[in-house]
């Protein structure tokens, strides 16, 4: 399938071929076990896929303009990917345009909150920067990274959107976490509030997300043993977690935090098979995560883990993608 779309863009297709193709990729971009397969493709398979996508998602008649549901195909397209590598220059313009309309969108309305437009182009851009360092050395060298930085650290005490929150501390996490304005942003009190609304996030209390929390999804469908549903923000926060707990003088508040002993507690009794996959999915992410960077978790992990003959049964699960995640878990 990946073939034939990149086959109908390049040789000179009619048009009703590129969009059946690009209506066939957007559909199975709606199976988890699609995504995790072809994000797992060899770079020469994926690039020109990406690189179709990231110029059909920048309006030809605006070059500053975006058409949302091509960002959104774009953020599963990179979303999880391991060989984006550094920008080619159609990734690269689309890159540009997500933080120019980041940055003007934060400037220019009002409100955010009720921008769905806002909230889609704020979770791409933190999917692309995460575990891709070509994509964060690029936007690092953007003249308006300085801009979106000050801006996001601005939006951060402007919004009660728990979608927006998460997801511009994701984008700070990969730009400013490493440098002295990271330790400001991100000091103990801050890292503390990033913990309780993780906590809420996961523990199904979102509080204060409005609509826009929708846009952070994990579609499914019936080939991937599993059915269409919404997983509110879980991956994002979870994935925010990890990377903030990266920076050893986090990890260390980290380790003795009240929240993330809750966050174990609500994780580890979702380790059986009658789970849901996207709950068990998101669990299996953090466990993992937090047990490889440290000693004294990982110590708590064993110490609370449900009995063996119930929870190492996710290796065997029916999903491919679970039955991975629970053996690197267990391993």
């Amino acid at each position: 399938m990946v073939h034939s779309f990149i086959e109908a863009f390049n040789d000179g297709s009619k048009q009703i071929a590129k969009n059946n193709a690009l209506s066939e990729l957007k559909s199975r971009c709606q199976s988890m076990q699609f995504v995790a397969h072809f994000h797992a493709l060899p770079a020469p398979v994926f690039s020109p896929v990406l690189d179709i996508v990231s110029t059909l998602c920048v309006d030809s008649n605006d070059h500053d303009s975006l058409r949302d549901d091509l960002v959104a195909l774009l953020f599963d397209v990179v979303g999880g990917a391991a060989c984006v590598g550094y920008p080619t220059p159609p990734f690269a313009k689309a890159l540009s345009t997500l933080v120019h309309s980041v940055v003007h969108a934060i400037v220019e309305i009002g409100d955010v909150d009720l921008d769905a437009s806002f909230a889609l182009h704020l979770q791409t851009l933190a999917a692309c920067l995460r575990g891709n360092v070509g994509v964060r050395l690029f936007v690092s060298e953007l003249p308006t990274r300085k801009e979106l930085v000050r801006t996001l650290a601005l939006l951060l005490n402007r919004t009660d959107d728990a979608s927006i929150l998460i997801h511009a501390m994701s984008v700070l996490a990969c730009l400013v976490l490493q440098e002295p304005m990271g330790r400001k942003l991100f000091q103990p009190k801050n890292v503390a509030h990033a913990l309780t609304l993780v906590l809420s996030i996961v523990d199904n209390n979102p509080g204060t997300a409005h609509a826009s929390s929708m846009l952070m999804t994990t579609r499914l469908d019936s080939s991937a043993c599993s059915i269409d549903t919404t997983v509110p923000l879980h991956m994002a926060s979870v994935n925010l977690v990890l990377d903030l707990a990266a920076q050893p003088w986090i990890l260390s508040q980290m380790e003795i935090a009240d929240e993330m002993n809750q966050l174990l507690h609500i994780m580890l009794p979702r380790l059986h098979m009658q789970e849901t996959i996207p709950r068990l999915h998101v669990a299996l992410h953090f466990l993992h995560g937090v047990a490889s960077m440290s000693y004294r978790l990982r110590k708590a992990i064993g110490a609370k883990c449900p009995p063996l003959a119930t929870s190492m049964a996710g290796v065997l699960h029916p999903s491919p993608v679970i039955a991975i995640a629970a053996t690197k878990f267990f391993v």
